[in-house]
């Protein structure tokens, strides 16, 4: 429609002070991981809360303290509808 936006690429860098990432949750051979949505390497994650296993294949960001290689989740959210 006339005047409508399209977005066609989006980011999340922090939450509340912390690093965050958005992409598509992963079940990694170590535990969990994030692929950005953008492309780039997997994100490892740690602290994963047994709520969000469910959120497998599913696309959500997650926020924490960077911690001995991986993302210890502190927040998140799972984005409905996006893939």
């Amino acid at each position: 429609p006339e005047g409508a936006l399209e977005v066609t690429e989006v980011a999340v860098l922090s939450v509340d002070g912390m690093p965050a990432v958005l992409g598509t949750l992963r079940s990694v051979v170590s535990g969990w991981a994030i692929e950005p949505l953008g492309g780039g390497e997997l994100v490892l994650l740690s602290a994963v809360p047994a709520r969000l296993h469910a959120a497998e294949d599913e696309v959500l960001w997650v926020a924490g303290p960077a911690t001995e290689g991986a993302l210890a989740v502190r927040s998140f959210a799972v984005l409905e509808g996006w893939r």
